[in-house]
């Protein structure tokens, strides 16, 4: 089995020292309507999406926590 490189340990363990400063913006995300980048412009506001998409497959291409996958579901 391959080793895991050096670069990867100190990635994870700085996202790991992070993760805490995340979690109140994470779970408002989750609980709400999507909003999007930064700026938490609501989906309403951009009408990227149509308000129905039906059976409509959905590629949400990004990171984080996929919360708009997520409401997608719902």
């Amino acid at each position: 089995m391959k080793e895991t490189p050096d670069y990867v340990h100190i990635n994870r363990s700085a996202w790991n020292e992070l993760a805490e400063s995340f979690v109140e913006a994470g779970e408002r995300n989750w609980s709400a309507a999507p909003s999007w980048g930064v700026w938490g412009i609501p989906k309403t506001d951009l009408k990227i999406l149509p308000e129905d998409l039906g059976d409509e497959r959905v590629l949400e291409d990004g990171c984080g926590t996929a919360y708009v996958s997520a409401w997608l579901a719902r």
